[in-house]
Protein backbone atom coordinates (compact mmCIF):
# COMPACT_ATOMS: atom_id res chain seq x y z
CA UNK A 1 0.00 0.00 0.00
CA UNK A 2 1.39 3.42 -1.10
CA UNK A 3 1.70 6.52 1.26
CA UNK A 4 -1.63 8.21 0.36
CA UNK A 5 -4.43 5.42 0.26
CA UNK A 6 -7.43 5.14 -2.01
CA UNK A 7 -9.36 5.36 1.17
CA UNK A 8 -7.66 8.04 2.40
CA UNK A 9 -7.41 9.94 -0.40
CA UNK A 10 -11.58 9.32 -0.74
CA UNK A 11 -11.69 10.83 3.13
CA UNK A 12 -9.87 13.66 2.01
CA UNK A 13 -12.03 14.77 -0.96
CA UNK A 14 -15.12 13.78 1.33
CA UNK A 15 -13.86 16.20 4.16
CA UNK A 16 -15.73 19.87 4.38
CA UNK A 17 -13.03 22.55 4.55
CA UNK A 18 -9.06 21.71 5.24
CA UNK A 19 -8.48 23.20 1.92
CA UNK A 20 -5.24 25.32 3.40
CA UNK A 21 -3.93 21.39 4.71
CA UNK A 22 -0.84 20.14 2.61
CA UNK A 23 -2.82 16.51 2.97
CA UNK A 24 -6.26 17.96 1.51
CA UNK A 25 -4.02 19.96 -1.45
CA UNK A 26 -1.87 16.72 -2.35
CA UNK A 27 -5.70 14.54 -2.21
CA UNK A 28 -6.97 16.50 -4.97
CA UNK A 29 -7.89 15.49 -8.43
CA UNK A 30 -5.53 17.43 -10.06
CA UNK A 31 -2.71 16.53 -7.57
CA UNK A 32 -2.40 12.74 -8.80
CA UNK A 33 1.37 13.33 -10.38
CA UNK A 34 2.29 15.11 -6.91
CA UNK A 35 1.02 12.03 -4.98
CA UNK A 36 2.71 9.72 -7.16
CA UNK A 37 6.03 11.47 -6.93
CA UNK A 38 6.02 11.47 -3.23
CA UNK A 39 5.44 8.42 -2.95
CA UNK A 40 8.30 7.71 -4.71
CA UNK A 41 10.72 9.44 -2.70
CA UNK A 42 9.09 7.54 0.46
CA UNK A 43 9.98 3.97 -0.91
CA UNK A 44 13.31 4.48 -1.58
CA UNK A 45 13.88 5.79 2.39
CA UNK A 46 15.41 3.13 5.15
CA UNK A 47 12.55 1.67 6.82
CA UNK A 48 12.76 3.62 10.02
CA UNK A 49 12.53 6.76 8.32
CA UNK A 50 9.90 5.70 6.00
CA UNK A 51 8.09 4.78 8.80
CA UNK A 52 8.08 8.30 10.20
CA UNK A 53 7.35 10.06 6.99
CA UNK A 54 4.32 8.01 6.30
CA UNK A 55 2.78 9.05 10.34
CA UNK A 56 3.40 12.62 9.46
CA UNK A 57 2.76 12.85 5.91
CA UNK A 58 -0.83 11.41 6.20
CA UNK A 59 -1.76 14.28 8.99
CA UNK A 60 -3.77 17.29 8.61
CA UNK A 61 -1.76 18.93 11.08
CA UNK A 62 0.08 20.99 8.28
CA UNK A 63 3.63 21.60 10.57
CA UNK A 64 3.69 17.80 11.23
CA UNK A 65 2.74 17.14 7.20
CA UNK A 66 5.46 19.74 6.50
CA UNK A 67 8.44 18.50 8.56
CA UNK A 68 7.57 14.64 7.35
CA UNK A 69 8.63 16.24 3.50
CA UNK A 70 11.21 18.57 4.61
CA UNK A 71 13.20 15.34 6.00
CA UNK A 72 12.44 13.09 2.51
CA UNK A 73 13.14 16.18 0.69
CA UNK A 74 16.46 16.40 2.42
CA UNK A 75 17.45 12.67 2.09
CA UNK A 76 16.90 12.98 -1.24
CA UNK A 77 18.71 16.27 -1.57
CA UNK A 78 21.82 14.40 -0.38
CA UNK A 79 21.01 11.12 -2.37
CA UNK A 80 21.17 13.65 -5.43
CA UNK A 81 25.19 13.47 -4.39
CA UNK A 82 27.70 11.39 -2.84
CA UNK A 83 25.99 10.72 0.65
CA UNK A 84 23.06 8.33 1.42
CA UNK A 85 20.72 8.19 4.70
CA UNK A 86 20.98 4.76 6.03
CA UNK A 87 19.02 5.55 9.09
CA UNK A 88 17.16 7.29 11.92
CA UNK A 89 19.02 7.81 14.79
CA UNK A 90 17.66 8.08 18.19
CA UNK A 91 17.41 9.51 20.81
CA UNK A 92 17.15 13.28 18.70
CA UNK A 93 15.62 11.99 15.84
CA UNK A 94 18.67 12.77 13.37
CA UNK A 95 19.51 11.56 9.92
CA UNK A 96 22.15 9.12 9.67
CA UNK A 97 24.24 9.94 6.82
CA UNK A 98 27.45 8.04 5.39
CA UNK A 99 29.57 8.03 2.00
CA UNK A 100 30.61 5.02 0.04
CA UNK A 101 33.83 5.91 1.99
CA UNK A 102 32.21 5.29 5.45
CA UNK A 103 32.24 9.11 6.53
CA UNK A 104 29.16 9.80 8.42
CA UNK A 105 27.22 12.90 9.36
CA UNK A 106 24.08 13.27 11.75
CA UNK A 107 21.88 15.50 9.55
CA UNK A 108 19.17 17.85 11.60
CA UNK A 109 16.15 19.14 9.63
CA UNK A 110 14.25 22.26 10.79
CA UNK A 111 10.92 23.02 8.71
CA UNK A 112 9.73 26.60 8.10
CA UNK A 113 5.78 27.54 6.86
CA UNK A 114 6.70 30.69 5.27
CA UNK A 115 3.43 33.40 6.44
CA UNK A 116 1.53 35.50 3.76
CA UNK A 117 1.63 35.20 0.08
CA UNK A 118 3.97 33.96 -1.82
CA UNK A 119 4.15 35.56 -5.95
CA UNK A 120 3.11 38.32 -6.56
CA UNK A 121 6.27 40.39 -5.43
CA UNK A 122 7.57 39.66 -9.02
CA UNK A 123 5.27 41.12 -10.72
CA UNK A 124 4.72 43.98 -8.18
CA UNK A 125 8.45 45.12 -9.09
CA UNK A 126 7.91 44.85 -12.63
CA UNK A 127 5.07 47.34 -12.48
CA UNK A 128 7.73 49.55 -10.37
CA UNK A 129 10.26 49.54 -12.60
CA UNK A 130 8.08 50.84 -15.66
CA UNK A 131 6.69 53.79 -13.22
CA UNK A 132 10.19 54.90 -12.44
CA UNK A 133 10.76 54.52 -16.29
CA UNK A 134 8.64 57.77 -17.08
CA UNK A 135 10.77 59.55 -14.58
CA UNK A 136 11.84 63.12 -16.23
CA UNK A 137 15.22 62.38 -15.85
CA UNK A 138 17.94 60.02 -17.94
CA UNK A 139 19.65 58.91 -14.65
CA UNK A 140 20.31 55.34 -14.31
CA UNK A 141 19.36 54.03 -11.30
CA UNK A 142 19.90 51.11 -9.06
CA UNK A 143 16.86 49.78 -6.94
CA UNK A 144 16.94 47.67 -3.71
CA UNK A 145 13.99 46.34 -2.53
CA UNK A 146 14.17 45.77 1.16
CA UNK A 147 10.94 44.29 2.06
CA UNK A 148 8.36 42.53 0.26
CA UNK A 149 5.59 44.42 -1.78
CA UNK A 150 1.67 44.74 -1.10
CA UNK A 151 -0.01 43.67 -3.78
CA UNK A 152 -2.16 46.89 -4.79
CA UNK A 153 1.30 48.95 -3.89
CA UNK A 154 0.89 52.32 -5.16
CA UNK A 155 4.13 52.71 -8.19
CA UNK A 156 3.08 56.38 -9.12
CA UNK A 157 3.45 57.48 -4.92
CA UNK A 158 7.25 56.12 -5.95
CA UNK A 159 7.73 57.94 -9.00
CA UNK A 160 6.73 61.04 -7.73
CA UNK A 161 8.83 61.04 -5.02
CA UNK A 162 11.83 59.62 -7.37
CA UNK A 163 11.25 62.37 -9.61
CA UNK A 164 11.03 64.92 -6.89
CA UNK A 165 14.76 63.12 -5.93
CA UNK A 166 16.80 63.56 -9.11
CA UNK A 167 15.32 67.20 -10.01
CA UNK A 168 17.29 68.29 -6.95
CA UNK A 169 20.26 65.99 -7.49
CA UNK A 170 20.44 67.66 -11.05
CA UNK A 171 20.15 71.29 -9.49
CA UNK A 172 22.84 70.12 -7.38
CA UNK A 173 21.21 70.17 -4.30
CA UNK A 174 21.19 66.66 -3.33
CA UNK A 175 24.13 65.65 -1.14
CA UNK A 176 25.62 61.84 -1.88
CA UNK A 177 24.71 59.04 -4.30
CA UNK A 178 21.68 57.65 -2.62
CA UNK A 179 17.65 58.35 -1.51
CA UNK A 180 14.98 56.01 0.31
CA UNK A 181 11.68 55.93 0.32
CA UNK A 182 10.19 54.20 3.48
CA UNK A 183 6.33 53.86 4.58
CA UNK A 184 6.49 52.40 8.23
CA UNK A 185 2.76 51.99 8.35
CA UNK A 186 2.93 49.41 5.01
CA UNK A 187 6.45 48.13 5.23
CA UNK A 188 7.62 49.65 2.41
CA UNK A 189 11.28 50.10 2.25
CA UNK A 190 13.16 51.03 -0.72
CA UNK A 191 16.60 52.29 -1.73
CA UNK A 192 17.64 54.35 -4.48
CA UNK A 193 21.04 54.64 -6.28
CA UNK A 194 22.93 56.96 -8.92
CA UNK A 195 25.14 54.95 -10.97
CA UNK A 196 26.75 57.52 -12.61
CA UNK A 197 25.48 56.88 -16.01
CA UNK A 198 22.69 58.39 -18.23
CA UNK A 199 19.98 56.38 -20.23
CA UNK A 200 20.19 57.38 -24.16
CA UNK A 201 17.37 54.93 -24.83
CA UNK A 202 15.71 52.21 -22.69
CA UNK A 203 14.86 51.67 -19.26
CA UNK A 204 15.96 54.01 -16.63
CA UNK A 205 16.72 51.19 -13.81
CA UNK A 206 20.02 49.33 -13.73
CA UNK A 207 19.41 46.90 -11.86
CA UNK A 208 16.61 45.58 -9.01
CA UNK A 209 17.79 43.74 -5.62
CA UNK A 210 15.31 42.26 -3.79
CA UNK A 211 12.46 41.85 -2.81
CA UNK A 212 14.25 40.76 0.54
CA UNK A 213 12.62 38.96 3.47
CA UNK A 214 16.02 38.64 5.26
CA UNK A 215 15.70 40.37 8.57
CA UNK A 216 12.10 39.34 9.43
CA UNK A 217 13.11 35.86 8.12
CA UNK A 218 16.41 35.76 10.10
CA UNK A 219 14.01 36.64 13.65
CA UNK A 220 12.58 33.46 13.05
CA UNK A 221 15.07 31.27 11.89
CA UNK A 222 17.87 32.23 14.49
CA UNK A 223 16.27 31.04 17.47
CA UNK A 224 15.16 27.46 16.32
CA UNK A 225 18.43 27.09 14.89
CA UNK A 226 20.25 27.88 17.84
CA UNK A 227 17.79 26.25 19.90
CA UNK A 228 18.47 22.98 17.98
CA UNK A 229 22.02 23.33 17.96
CA UNK A 230 22.16 23.59 21.76
CA UNK A 231 20.09 20.58 22.27
CA UNK A 232 22.99 18.64 19.93
CA UNK A 233 25.30 20.07 21.91
CA UNK A 234 23.93 18.64 25.31
CA UNK A 235 22.88 14.95 23.29
CA UNK A 236 25.35 12.10 23.17
CA UNK A 237 25.79 12.93 19.57
CA UNK A 238 27.92 15.96 20.76
CA UNK A 239 31.58 15.56 19.07
CA UNK A 240 30.25 14.03 15.89
CA UNK A 241 29.79 15.93 13.14
CA UNK A 242 26.49 17.47 12.32
CA UNK A 243 24.99 19.20 9.04
CA UNK A 244 21.50 21.12 9.07
CA UNK A 245 19.19 21.99 6.82
CA UNK A 246 16.58 24.76 6.96
CA UNK A 247 13.83 23.85 4.84
CA UNK A 248 11.04 26.18 3.49
CA UNK A 249 7.33 25.43 1.75
CA UNK A 250 8.81 28.00 -0.61
CA UNK A 251 11.76 29.64 -1.79
CA UNK A 252 14.17 31.33 0.73
CA UNK A 253 14.02 35.25 0.25
CA UNK A 254 17.20 35.80 2.28
CA UNK A 255 19.56 38.34 0.84
CA UNK A 256 23.58 36.95 0.14
CA UNK A 257 24.46 39.94 2.77
CA UNK A 258 21.92 38.46 5.28
CA UNK A 259 23.23 35.05 5.68
CA UNK A 260 27.02 35.39 5.23
CA UNK A 261 26.64 37.74 8.03
CA UNK A 262 24.59 35.75 10.35
CA UNK A 263 26.53 32.29 9.33
CA UNK A 264 30.31 34.13 8.99
CA UNK A 265 29.85 37.20 10.16
CA UNK A 266 31.39 40.65 7.82
CA UNK A 267 34.76 39.72 5.86
CA UNK A 268 37.65 41.42 6.46
CA UNK A 269 38.56 41.66 2.83
CA UNK A 270 37.01 40.12 -0.75
CA UNK A 271 38.43 39.69 -3.92
CA UNK A 272 36.69 38.81 -7.29
CA UNK A 273 38.90 36.84 -9.77
CA UNK A 274 37.56 36.60 -13.62
CA UNK A 275 38.73 34.15 -16.04
CA UNK A 276 36.87 33.93 -18.85
CA UNK A 277 33.82 33.56 -18.16
CA UNK A 278 33.56 32.60 -15.17
CA UNK A 279 34.07 34.33 -12.06
CA UNK A 280 34.91 33.63 -8.35
CA UNK A 281 34.51 35.62 -5.58
CA UNK A 282 37.22 34.58 -2.63
CA UNK A 283 36.20 36.51 1.21
CA UNK A 284 38.67 36.61 4.45
CA UNK A 285 37.60 36.20 7.97
CA UNK A 286 39.08 36.35 11.52
CA UNK A 287 38.29 37.53 15.33
CA UNK A 288 37.71 40.73 13.91
CA UNK A 289 34.93 39.69 11.52
CA UNK A 290 32.35 40.09 14.58
CA UNK A 291 30.05 37.31 16.10
CA UNK A 292 28.83 34.81 13.78
CA UNK A 293 27.30 31.40 14.12
CA UNK A 294 29.77 29.24 12.54
CA UNK A 295 32.79 30.78 14.48
CA UNK A 296 31.40 30.30 17.44
CA UNK A 297 33.48 27.01 19.01
CA UNK A 298 30.31 25.99 21.15
CA UNK A 299 28.91 24.94 17.53
CA UNK A 300 32.09 23.79 15.99
CA UNK A 301 30.56 20.63 15.24
CA UNK A 302 28.26 22.13 12.76
CA UNK A 303 29.98 21.33 9.56
CA UNK A 304 27.30 23.58 7.42
CA UNK A 305 24.14 24.86 7.03
CA UNK A 306 21.82 23.92 3.93
CA UNK A 307 19.05 25.57 2.45
CA UNK A 308 16.33 24.26 0.43
CA UNK A 309 12.85 26.16 -0.57
CA UNK A 310 10.18 24.13 -2.01
CA UNK A 311 8.36 24.38 -5.79
CA UNK A 312 5.43 25.67 -4.58
CA UNK A 313 3.53 23.43 -7.76
CA UNK A 314 6.09 20.59 -7.90
CA UNK A 315 7.46 19.34 -4.52
CA UNK A 316 10.14 16.93 -6.48
CA UNK A 317 11.88 20.34 -6.78
CA UNK A 318 13.74 22.69 -4.70
CA UNK A 319 16.33 25.70 -4.83
CA UNK A 320 19.27 24.72 -2.80
CA UNK A 321 22.08 26.66 -1.30
CA UNK A 322 24.62 25.92 0.83
CA UNK A 323 27.34 27.52 3.39
CA UNK A 324 30.00 25.08 4.70
CA UNK A 325 31.88 26.08 8.00
CA UNK A 326 35.34 27.22 7.70
CA UNK A 327 35.91 26.76 11.53
CA UNK A 328 34.13 23.18 12.15
CA UNK A 329 36.29 20.41 13.86
CA UNK A 330 35.58 17.57 11.23
CA UNK A 331 34.98 19.78 7.88
CA UNK A 332 32.31 18.39 5.28
CA UNK A 333 34.02 17.41 1.94
CA UNK A 334 31.77 20.13 -0.03
CA UNK A 335 32.21 17.26 -3.37
CA UNK A 336 29.79 14.90 -1.27
CA UNK A 337 26.98 17.43 -1.95
CA UNK A 338 25.17 17.87 -4.74
CA UNK A 339 26.71 20.75 -7.22
CA UNK A 340 24.65 23.30 -6.03
CA UNK A 341 25.83 27.13 -5.13
CA UNK A 342 27.97 26.98 -2.00
CA UNK A 343 30.33 28.95 0.00
CA UNK A 344 33.56 26.47 0.71
CA UNK A 345 36.36 26.84 2.94
CA UNK A 346 39.63 27.51 1.36
CA UNK A 347 42.25 28.03 3.98
CA UNK A 348 42.22 28.22 7.46
CA UNK A 349 44.63 29.20 9.94
CA UNK A 350 43.53 29.47 13.43
CA UNK A 351 40.71 32.33 13.25
CA UNK A 352 41.51 33.23 10.07
CA UNK A 353 39.75 31.76 7.27
CA UNK A 354 39.57 31.99 3.49
CA UNK A 355 36.35 30.80 2.19
CA UNK A 356 34.98 30.97 -1.73
CA UNK A 357 31.98 31.28 -3.45
CA UNK A 358 31.35 28.43 -5.99
CA UNK A 359 28.65 28.74 -8.41
CA UNK A 360 26.27 30.84 -9.25
CA UNK A 361 25.10 33.87 -7.04
CA UNK A 362 21.45 32.46 -5.87
CA UNK A 363 20.16 29.35 -5.03
CA UNK A 364 19.76 26.71 -8.07
CA UNK A 365 16.67 24.32 -8.82
CA UNK A 366 17.74 20.59 -8.06
CA UNK A 367 15.48 17.77 -9.33
CA UNK A 368 14.67 15.71 -5.80
CA UNK A 369 13.87 12.62 -8.60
Amino acid sequence: MGLFSDRLVEDMRRLPGGEHTFLRQVCAVHAGRQRSALETMVEVLPPPLMARAQASMTSLDNRKFFQGYAEVAAASFLGRGRLRVHDLREPGGYLEARSWTGWGVNVAVLSFIHKGRAGPDRATVRRLVAALDRVGSRQRLAVIVHSRLPEDFDTEEVRRAVDTWLSEVERGMWQGRYATFIDEKRGIHLEFGLTGRISRKGSRVCFVLGPFGGPGALAVIEPRLLTELNRYHLSPRSGEPLLLFCVGDRPWSLGLGTLRDFLLGRPRSTTWDQEGDVGTVEMSFDETSGASLFADPVYSDLTGVVWLGRDGDDPTRVRAEAYLNPWARKPLDPDLLPAVPMLVPVERQGQKVRVRRRGERRAAWVDLI
